[in-house]
C-alpha cells in the first residue's frame, strides 16, 4: 500500500499515531481522542486540497473521505462513552467495540470479530 501524505495508517493494538497501546485508561483516551483529531484535520484538508468533482473517479474520491470524516466525526461524539468504559455499538451485531479495537481505528462502526468478518 502506497503512503499518502498526511494520512495516518495504524495496525492492530496500535493507536494511529503508531505508538504502543497505553495501559492506563486514562492515557488511552486521551490517545484516541488526540487520534481522531489528528485524522480529522487531515481528512478536513484533504477535502479542502481535492480538485472540483468533475468525473465520477473525482466524485467517488471526495466521497469516500466524506464517509471517513464523518465516521471520525461520530466517534469524537461517543468519546464520552468511552470514558465510561464502553465504545458504544457495533453497527453490524450491536456488540461493544473493545478497547483495542478503539486504540487501532477509533473511527470504526464494528466490533473486533465483525471488524475481521
Amino acid at each position: 500500500m502506497r503512503d499518502h501524505p498526511g494520512l495516518v495508517h495504524a495496525g492492530p493494538r496500535r493507536s494511529g499515531s503508531g505508538a504502543a497501546a497505553p495501559a492506563d485508561p486514562g492515557q488511552a483516551l486521551e490517545r484516541i481522542a488526540a487520534d481522531l483529531e489528528v485524522a480529522a484535520t487531515t481528512r478536513e484538508a484533504q477535502l479542502k486540497a481535492l480538485p472540483a468533482a468533475t468525473t465520477p473517479v473525482a466524485v467517488a474520491h471526495r466521497e469516500s473521505v466524506q464517509r471517513i470524516l464523518a465516521a471520525i466525526r461520530a466517534a469524537q461524539a461517543e468519546l464520552a462513552e468511552l470514558a465510561a468504559g464502553t465504545y458504544g455499538s457495533c453497527h453490524r451485531c450491536g456488540g461493544r467495540a473493545d478497547l483495542d479495537l478503539a486504540l487501532s481505528r477509533p473511527w470504526s462502526p464494528l466490533c473486533g470479530p465483525c471488524a475481521l468478518r
